[in-house]
Formats: C-alpha cells, sequence, structure tokens
C-alpha cells in the first residue's frame, strides 16, 4: 500500500470528524460576521471556558453511547453535585476535600446502580436513567428544603475565573487532562475495546468472553463521576448553588456527542468528535446570548442547527 493510499484511508476512517471540525469552523467565522470580535483571545477564553462544563459531562455521556445507551440522569446528578459541594463548602477551602469525597462518591454510586440496572435487570437505559432522575430530583428537594444554600470556596473560585498564564482558566486545562485520558482510554486500552465491542454486537461480545457488566458499570460510573464533578466545579463559577444547575446538560451532552459522529445505536464514535460537538453548541448559545434573542428563540435556533448538522452528517454517512 502507497502513501497515497494510506493517506486516503485515514481520510475515509476519519470523515465524521473532519466534517464536524469543518463545520466548527464555519461556525465560528459566522460568528465573527454576526458578533464582530468574537474570535478575540478573550472572547474564545471565555467560549472554552464555558464550553468546559458541558465537555466534562460529554466525555462520560461519550462513552455510554458508544455501548448502545443513553444517560439521562446527568443533568440531575450535575444538580446533586452542585447542591451538595456548595452547603459542604460553605465559602472555604478546608471543606473541598470533603466535598469532592461525597459528591465523587454520590456519582459513582449513581453510576454503579445506573449500570447494574441496565446489565443485570436488562432495564433500557432510557428507561432506567429517567427513571433514576426523578430519584435524584427528589433528593435535591428533600435536601435542599426548595432553598439551597452554601457558596463555593475561594479555590474552586479561581479554578474557574483565574487564567493561567494570562490566557486560559484552569477549568479548561483540566477538560483538556479529561480530554486526553477518555481518548487514551478508548484508542488504547483493552477497556475501550470492550467499549466499542459491547455497543458494536453485544451477543457477540458476550460469546467472545468480554467482560460486558464490568464494562457497562463502568463506563456508568465514569459518566455519573464526571457529571456529579461537573457539578461541584459550576459552583465555582455562579458562587453558590441552584436548583436549575443542571438543567441544559441533558441533552446538551448528547447532542454534542452525536454531533461529533458518535452513533446513538452504538459501537462507532470518538471523544475527539464530541469536542468539537460541544464547543459549536457552546458558541451557537453564546452568540445568541449577546444578539439578545429571547430564550424560547435560543432554543429553537439552538434545535435547528443542531437537526441540520445532523441531516448533513446523515446524507454524508449514506452516501458512503
Amino acid at each position: 500500500m502507497t502513501a497515497k493510499d494510506k493517506l486516503i484511508g485515514t481520510l475515509q476512517a476519519n470523515k465524521p470528524t473532519l466534517f464536524i471540525y469543518g463545520m466548527l469552523v464555519i461556525v465560528l467565522v459566522v460568528a465573527e460576521i454576526i458578533t464582530p470580535g468574537y474570535l478575540s483571545m478573550d472572547n474564545l477564553s471565555n467560549v472554552l471556558r464555558q464550553a468546559a462544563f458541558l465537555g466534562i459531562v460529554a466525555a462520560g455521556q461519550t462513552l455510554v453511547i458508544i455501548t448502545a445507551g443513553t444517560d439521562l440522569s446527568v443533568s440531575y446528578l450535575v444538580t446533586l453535585g452542585n447542591v451538595l459541594s456548595a452547603q459542604i463548602m460553605g465559602g472555604s477551602d478546608a471543606n473541598i476535600p470533603l466535598a469532592l469525597f461525597v459528591v465523587a462518591l454520590t456519582g459513582l454510586a449513581v453510576g454503579f446502580v445506573n449500570g447494574a440496572g441496565v446489565h443485570f435487570l436488562k432495564i433500557p437505559s432510557l428507561v432506567m436513567t429517567l427513571g433514576m432522575g426523578s430519584v435524584l430530583q427528589g433528593i435535591v428537594f428533600i435536601y435542599t428544603k426548595g432553598a439551597p444554600k452554601g457558596n463555593t470556596a475561594p479555590l474552586i473560585q479561581e479554578m474557574v475565573s483565574g487564567k493561567i498564564l494570562g490566557t486560559l482558566s484552569p477549568l479548561v486545562f483540566l477538560w483538556i487532562a479529561i480530554s486526553i485520558l477518555t481518548i487514551f482510554l478508548l484508542k488504547k486500552t483493552v477497556f475501550g475495546r470492550n467499549v466499542y465491542n459491547v455497543g458494536e454486537n453485544l451477543p457477540a461480545a458476550l460469546r467472545a468472553g468480554v467482560p460486558v457488566g464490568r464494562t457497562l458499570i463502568t463506563v456508568y460510573m465514569i459518566c455519573g463521576l464526571l457529571s456529579a464533578i461537573t457539578g461541584m466545579i459550576l459552583v465555582g463559577y455562579t458562587g453558590t448553588s441552584y436548583l436549575d444547575a443542571g438543567t441544559d446538560y441533558q441533552m446538551n451532552s448528547i447532542a454534542a456527542v452525536v454531533m461529533g459522529g458518535t452513533l446513538l445505536s452504538g459501537g462507532k464514535g470518538d471523544y475527539i468528535g464530541t469536542i468539537a460537538g460541544t464547543i459549536i453548541i457552546c458558541v451557537l448559545m453564546s452568540v445568541l446570548n449577546i444578539v439578545q434573542m429571547p430564550t424560547f428563540g435560543r432554543h429553537m435556533i439552538r434545535g435547528a442547527v443542531i437537526l441540520i448538522i445532523l441531516m448533513i452528517f446523515g446524507l454524508q454517512s449514506k452516501k458512503k
């Protein structure tokens, strides 16, 4: 095989990723036209900071969707992590370790129950995680009595609002680290191969001796952990907790993953594409906020743009 053939093969294999990054460039150019100065370093730094929250949640969602599942409890876990951490931290850096431990343990426990329900009880992931979301929503209201308390610790606030070398927020670097780890797990580990095998053909994976139960439970635990931790970090952005902290993360995380080329049917996709999908959604929402688009208009336009990109992607995949 010649170098040219290898290059063509690589481009064909990465066509979905190349497509979504091409769309990202187009979206950024349009954003600059609509709001001159949008591509300034300061503004892009802010957009990446906003994208980091969604990107971290979407990392876990990517793993779940590759296994042919969907986690609808992520938004509720973000909210639960948000209210738990704010009340535990109470504005003190000394309470961060305890808050992190409780929030992480909560996310892992919820993920374990989700994964166990999907694997052992054969409950469809949509039903299992939606039911879990309702349980978590009830827990939030019982815990807060409808009035969240507490506030962020200065260190968490600095992680979100501060800048390293005068450019990017430490949160962005955390997202980069999580991204590298997620890509490594999927591409270079036995666990990653198992994730793809489970999503591509579950019966075949069982016959081949793939530890399906362990793989599914681990995937949902990672997703739960990242969602809960995102809720804790979000307190650093808002300063305090609120009951709707995770509302937008449910559909946005799924949209980012699917826009990035990961199939809802499982077995195909990667986190590299999800990164682009995440940034596109955040650029779109920030532009609509800048032009002061009403809430209903933002939702309509966001949905329309996502659908258009998915339809184009679907047509490209069908031609292939």
